[in-house]
Order: structure tokens, then sequence, then C-alpha cells
């Protein structure tokens, strides 16, 4: 944290500095950050020349969609009515659980007209409140450090050629995952991302285990990075449950800490082989 971040009873060691938050942990600070950047957007979205003020344009359809597509509302119920619906986000993010916060965030995120700026001045928040969440490429990601971040961030990027299409679909849903809990999946969809990206280099390899000897042989992977993750794709083989998501899923004897790993160890791979493909 810079010295400019800290009040000046933090640095006189009259409070106590702020602690980076856990997976599922919102702090006021958060909340208070995140709904200043929402709250912008949605008071620059209103169209109050008239004595009825409405939103205009993309923020009428977004929070349309939001009443219909999310909250399951009948549309000729809705309200175009800017203080109501402010009063509604406000309501989420100031007191709702994590995940309803993180589903309007990334609602938002993925509605195709949501301005181009609103996931890099939300993970601003994000990163300045020392929140364990980012949004990359519209979907919450969870993060323990600044260095998964870029390490995520870095492979979606990677993945953006259509290719890869598969590759990223896997990583979100790794990603989709670990937000909500289920860590068998994210584990069983991060490996999955790696086979499907492996596949484009390698395409007669099936799974995972021949596609890192073939890429080897080729001289497309060095032999200790072929080991080290082939190693980890052992792992995931021999856990109950991981490799099938229909089998035994509920003893797969996976936790937090597994998921996470697997999570980032895969993307940085994902990274790699990305840079190796044709």
């Amino acid at each position: 944290m810079a010295i400019n971040d800290l009040t000046f009873s933090q640095m006189e060691g009259m409070t106590s500095l702020p602690e980076q938050l856990k997976l599922r942990e919102l702090s006021q600070e958060l909340r208070a950050k995140v709904w200043f950047v929402v709250y912008a957007y949605l008071k620059d979205g209103i169209d109050d020349s008239d004595y009825n003020p409405v939103f205009k344009d993309n923020w009428a359809r977004i929070v349309l969609w939001w009443h219909v597509h999310h909250e399951h509302k009948f549309a000729d119920d809705f309200r175009n009515v800017p203080n109501e619906r402010i009063a509604e986000f406000k309501a989420i993010i100031a007191n709702s659980a994590y995940n309803r916060v993180f589903d309007l965030l990334q609602f938002i995120a993925r509605h195709p007209v949501c301005p181009r700026d609103f996931e890099k001045n939300i993970n601003q928040a994000l990163e300045n409140s020392r929140a364990a969440y980012r949004i990359v490429d519209k979907t919450v990601v969870p993060v323990t450090s600044e260095e998964d971040t870029v390490t995520v961030v870095r492979a979606f990027e990677a993945m953006q050629l259509p290719k890869f299409a598969g590759a990223k679909s896997h990583l979100r849903a790794a990603a989709e995952a670990l937000s909500s809990g289920d860590y068998p999946s994210a584990v069983r969809e991060s490996i999955h991302a790696v086979e499907s990206a492996a596949r484009i280099l390698e395409p007669s390899a099936s799974t995972l285990g021949p596609a890192l000897a073939a890429l080897e042989k080729s001289g497309a992977l060095h032999g200790s990075m072929k080991q080290a993750f082939g190693a980890l794709y052992g792992y995931t083989s021999d856990e109950k449950g991981i490799r099938h998501a229909l089998l035994d899923k509920a003893e797969a004897s996976v936790d937090e800490a597994d998921a996470l790993y697997m999570f980032g160890a895969c993307s940085a791979f994902l990274t790699y082989l990305a840079k190796r493909a044709p």
C-alpha cells in the first residue's frame, strides 16, 4: 500500500493498517467505493430534460434487462424511474451478500451496451479496497494477490484468438465455479482449459497427457515443464470425481486452496501454450 493511501492515524500507528480481504468478504470500504463507481454511471445515464426523469439509451436497457433476465420480473411491471432503480441497486451493493453484489457487477459488465470503461473503473475500486476479486473478461475472478491478477489477466488476453474459444470458455467456467465455492468443478474446468489449448498445438491428442508428450517431442515444451504439469494432471486424475463431473463429485477431496492453486497454475500454463501456438 502506498503511503498516500494511509490516513494520518494509520501512519501514526493509532489505527491498524487495512488488510487484504478474504474470499467472500466485503468490507464497508469496498461497498462504498464500488457504489461510488456504479452511482456515477447511473446518474450519468439519466435524461432529466423533462419533468419526469428517466434512464436513457444504454442504461435504460441495462436496468430493464436486470429486471427481466436476472430478477425474472415481468417487463410491463418495470418502472423506468431513476430514483427507484438507484435505490434498488444501492441496497444490493450496500447490504447484500457477496454473491449478489458480484452478480450485479458481472451482469452489468456482460451486458452488450455496458460502458467500455466500466470494468476498468470497477477493478480500480476493488483493487483500492483490497478485494479478493477482479472482473476479467467480463467475469468475476477470485484472486489472492496482485500477482494472481496479472497471471489471470494475461491468460484471458492470450485466449482472445478464435481458435482458443474453447479454452477461454473452460477458464471462465473455472472462475465461476471457484467464485461459487464449487472447488472440484473449478479444478476440472481449469484442466479442461489447458487440454483444449494443448490440442491446438497437438490436434491428435485427446487428453492432456498425450498432448504434453507430443508437445515435448516436437520441441514446443521443455521436458521439466512437461513433467511438472504432468504431475498436476495426475493429481486431478487421482482425486475422485474431479475428472468426471457426474461421478462422485461430492467425494472429491478438493478445497479452496487446491482450486486457487490449480486455477492460477493453469492460467499461467495457458499463456505459455498460447505463445507457442501456430
